[in-house]
């Protein structure tokens, strides 16, 4: 795992990965893994602009391919990832300077 997606799983926090887990209909590990994987598909969609290269439905289908879970099951988690995710990368990028 990289940091960055240890990261989000901080910024998320328990509460956060636990609904998650309730969601995929999984323990906290399985939430963590989806959640990782997110982190890391959009470490590596991300342009310079902020905004996921190919979309987030593009995302969202990438991400359940890579864990069996429905694209759309993905996309509801997402939008709660997505913004903790930002605010991770913000952080990283203000003690980077």
């Amino acid at each position: 795992m990289s940091t960055f997606e240890q990261d989000v799983l901080n910024e998320l926090g328990a509460d956060r990965v636990a609904d998650i887990a309730g969601a995929i209909d999984s323990d906290e590990a399985g939430a963590r893994r989806v959640v990782e994987e997110i982190a890391s598909a959009l470490a590596d969609a991300w342009s310079e602009a902020g905004e996921v290269s190919g979309g987030a439905k593009a995302l969202a289908g990438t991400v359940a391919k890579r864990t069996g879970i429905p694209q759309a099951t993905i996309s509801s988690i997402m939008e709660m990832v997505v913004p903790v995710a930002r605010v991770a990368a913000g952080k990283r990028a203000a003690t980077s300077k």
